[in-house]
């Protein structure tokens, strides 16, 4: 499991902000995606929902919600979504 929350975070942070516009930017260039959305989606739904993360590729699940003693597995799925008014933006849909 990763955890979102450890002192690799900040590192983790910086790193995807950069990895979020150099998708942005690939996309206004191309018009295509870059193929990153679901592992973005992942780091962050399982950041700001306080999940960890599973390893990468595991059957049916992302994350692990730990509550009351109990384990919950969570799927995750995220999408760009182009805003109409701004277009090369993209928002994390989880």
């Amino acid at each position: 499991m990763l955890d979102t929350n450890s002192r690799n975070s900040k590192e983790l942070n910086d790193l995807l902000a950069r990895a979020k516009q150099l998708a942005k930017d690939y996309r206004v260039l191309t018009n295509n995606p870059i193929g990153i959305t679901g592992e973005v989606a992942e780091y962050e739904a399982a950041r700001l929902l306080g999940l960890d993360l599973a390893v990468a590729r595991q059957a049916g699940f992302d994350a692990v919600e730990r509550a009351h003693g109990q384990e919950v597995r969570v799927q995750i799925k995220g999408r760009c979504v182009p805003n109409r008014r701004n277009p090369e933006w993209c928002r994390a849909s989880t």
